[in-house]
């Protein structure tokens, strides 16, 4: 297609970064939440006097905040000097603790620095002396946030790319319904999310702990990011080593930039709603569909009711919305290499790792899925046994690249850290039969009526592969279905065998019949509605919005999981991911102690990393506020010295005699980790190398 004249793309992107330059650099449309009047436990205008007695009299109104500088604004009222106090409950450093209120002077302002997450951070306003104090308002003001800044560059790029689409010729009729289609489905999936609160119950605040512990381990140097300090009030958590964190990479560098936390997790729900929906279009049109068959299987599958409930139901499940934006590329890989054009092996290799960096409880069940396409093409294997090499080479690839994340997990788990996953009753979370058709339910009215859809139009499939394949599909999503329910005996599948309850709940199994119910929904709908102006995907669209929302209205009327400008929870939920025998409650304290005749001067904790000066004539231990993770190294004047783990599995460090000088302690990547990462490396590259000549050659 020609080229139009005017000006360059290039020059239109440098107009859009330039702006966006200014807006993050001026701060034009920064914005702060502003706590007016926050519930203390006093009503406005209340008035104390000397009959009272004096003392705190009002607290609250106990928020979770990050670090930062704040403000807060007052009217108070009173003949003496009276006071205002700040404290958490997790020993974080407040910068002051306490200002003053000056006689006389009703209204009054203080800057609060915050040096440390604070845990139930908590105003008391003090009735010193005097004969009364009357307290009018009170009002904080959080630091200045770049949300808006964020939005409004992502809009004027998408825009930008937009227009070079449409000057280049690629926007044609049929691409800006697809578009259309993908882009109203991603939408309509994440309204929650359009807002400034999150929704969603506990799970909210474990994903957030994670982003600021993956912020927290690249700010401490490490890359890829393992061991960070913001879990557990700064003891630390391997988080990132039993979960991936791949994924949050942009989330972290986000808040790194200044958003909050909210907006942080409410754009990262969005994108993946915009992600899935790319993948399973993708992998539609890779498996041999057309663009409308692609387009319907993409708007069932965005707005399935199973990934509405990941997205916004009692928790936030961001592993496995992850997990469910790659299913479908992994079935695309698997198709290529036992249907389709075996040479586009990589692309298994590439939707594994995707996978794999995702959720690992969903790469389990991409196994099974695997495994499920693996019998259906037993007889083309038959027919073409040197199928089997490629997949063999898919395989190796995989394991190679899969290295830099298998060796830390069993490294881990062979030294003591607790990977017991939460229990809930295996059996007991089963989903009764009817929830499955009701239309909130997980699967929802769309899908199933996709799958009918998809048995009325392979009727007339002239075409025997693709209809054993989508037959296979609506057998496969079925048997899932069932799975999920009571009807499945789980009492004794767990007592046959211990380790399937690693599941946690059988409803996980509604990822396989939601990603197979799609792509056949995707064909029933095109093959009974095919029109012009792609009638098919704007009627899957239609049927999947009317069902979904119910569901979407409960959501948004829901519990909120992080309020805007406040942060995650330095306590989290459950002791997961800890060396064995921790009591991750018995972390209150921030400070380290220190034995008998051991001094420690200008002592300074960034997460992961310990500075400060000591002096142990005789020698001695220090105890610091760290869970003693392996990989830690203590060195003293740069020379490296001993540690071991103390009372609840607290970093130790064991001080020579004579010892005095600059003490550090950093987590360092073991070599073992190292070599590994490399190797993945090395075949990630071998792998892109093979692709780019073998694309050269054709």
């Amino acid at each position: 297609m020609n080229r139009r004249k005017g000006v360059p793309d290039w020059a239109i992107m440098a107009v859009c970064a330039f702006i966006s330059a200014v807006l993050f650099g001026t701060g034009i449309l920064n914005t702060q939440k502003v706590w007016n009047d926050p519930k203390l436990d006093w009503e406005n205008g209340t008035e104390y006097t000397s009959t009272d007695g004096y003392g705190v009299k009002s607290a609250g109104p106990y928020l979770e905040l990050p670090a930062g500088e704040y403000r807060l604004k007052w009217k108070i009222e009173g003949d003496c000097e009276n006071g205002i106090h700040f404290s958490c409950s997790n020993d974080a450093r407040i910068v002051p603790e306490t200002v003053k209120v000056i006689p006389g002077q009703t209204d009054g302002e203080a800057t609060i620095e915050l040096l440390d997450p604070a845990h139930s951070f908590s105003i008391g306003v003090e009735f010193a002396e005097g004969e009364a104090m009357r307290c009018s308002s009170l009002r904080l003001y959080s630091p200045e946030y770049r949300d808006h800044a964020f939005t409004v560059s992502a809009l004027l790029f998408l825009l930008a790319g937009y227009w070079i689409a449409r000057r280049r010729g690629w926007m044609t009729t049929e691409r800006r319904n697809v578009v259309l289609v993908l882009g109203m489905a991603a939408l309509m999936a994440c309204v929650p999310s359009l807002q400034r609160d999150t929704t969603g119950g506990w799970d909210v605040q474990f994903h957030a702990a994670r982003i600021m512990n993956l912020m927290d381990s690249l700010r401490a140097g490490q890359f890829p990011a393992r061991v960070g300090g913001f879990s557990y009030n700064g003891y630390g958590a391997a988080t990132s080593v039993f979960y991936p964190d791949l994924w949050l990479y942009p989330a972290a560098l986000m808040m790194c930039m200044g958003a909050s936390m909210s907006y942080t997790i409410n754009a990262l729900v969005i994108a993946l709603s915009a992600l899935t929906a790319w993948m399973m279009y993708r992998a539609a049109r890779s498996m041999g569909g057309t663009r409308e068959m692609a387009s319907a299987s993409t708007a069932l599958y965005t707005l399935c009711g199973y990934r509405i409930q990941d997205a916004y139901g009692g928790s936030l499940l961001l592993g496995e919305m992850l997990g469910m934006a790659f299913l479908p590329l992994l079935l695309a890989g698997l198709w290529q290499v036992f249907f389709g054009d075996k040479e586009r092996w990589p692309k298994l290799v590439l939707a594994a790792m995707l996978l794999w960096h995702a959720h690992v409880l969903t790469t389990a069940f991409g196994a099974g899925l695997a495994l499920a396409m693996l019998l259906t093409a037993v007889p083309e294997l038959r027919k073409q046994p040197m199928r089997l090499k490629e997949l063999g080479l898919a395989c190796l690839f995989a394991l190679l690249m899969g290295l830099q994340r298998l060796v830390p997990l069993a490294d881990l788990y062979l030294s003591g850290v607790n990977t017991q996953v939460m229990q809930f009753g295996l059996a007991g979370s089963a989903v009764q039969p009817k929830a499955l058709l009701l239309m909130n339910g997980r699967v929802g009215v769309a899908l199933w009526l996709g799958a009918a859809a998809c048995a009325i139009a392979l009727t007339g499939e002239e075409n025997r592969l693709q209809g054993r394949m989508l037959k296979s599909g609506l057998i496969f999503g079925a048997v899932c279905a069932w799975l999920s329910t009571q009807m499945f005996p789980w009492n004794y599948a767990v007592k046959a065998l211990k380790a399937v309850e690693i599941i946690q709940f059988p409803w996980r199994f509604l990822l396989l019949t939601a990603v197979c119910f799609s792509l056949c929904g995707g064909y029933g709908f095109s093959k009974l509605f095919s029109g012009a102006n792609n009638r098919a995907a704007f009627t899957a669209l239609l049927v999947a919005v009317l069902a979904v929302s119910p569901v979407l209205k409960d959501m948004m009327e829901g519990a909120r999981g992080v309020a805007f400008g406040e942060g995650a929870n330095p306590y989290m939920v459950y002791p997961e991911y800890q060396l064995e025998g921790t009591d991750v409650n018995e972390t209150r304290s921030r400070q380290p102690e220190t034995g008998d005749g051991v001094t420690l001067a200008d002592y300074e904790k960034k997460g992961t990393r310990i500075r400060g000066q000591v002096d142990a004539e005789a020698g001695g231990e220090i105890t610091f506020p760290l869970f003693g993770f392996k990989g830690y190294e203590a060195r003293l004047n740069g020379e490296k010295i001993a540690w071991r783990l103390g009372e609840n599995n607290r970093l130790t460090v064991l001080l020579p005699a004579g010892a005095k000088g600059q003490l550090t302690v950093d987590w360092k990547t073991p070599a073992l980790w190292r070599v590994c990462d490399l190797i993945s490396l090395a075949a990630a590259i071998s792998l892109g190398v093979y692709c780019i000549k073998r694309r050269r050659e054709h």
